[in-house]
């Protein structure tokens, strides 16, 4: 994931973008708007990221348990 500058009217906008293959293309994917000030983006950017990979351990933590009990 990385932080994007877009420019709409001459004003600058930013976003946190993945990068996903579609087919034989790569496409960048907008996951979140992050807001107009580049320091206040950084910020919610790590933020975001550290949401994301939380929330990723606890759905393998859900799969690793069911497994265990089906056994």
């Amino acid at each position: 994931m990385y932080i994007a500058k877009q420019k709409v009217k001459g004003k600058d906008y930013y976003y946190l973008r993945k990068s996903v293959r579609e087919g034989k293309k790569v496409m960048s994917k907008n996951v979140a708007y992050l807001g107009k000030n580049k320091k206040d983006a950084e910020v919610k950017a790590k933020e975001m990221i550290n949401k994301i990979e939380n929330e990723k351990k606890i759905k393998v933590e859900k799969i690793e348990k069911r497994k265990e009990i089906n056994f």
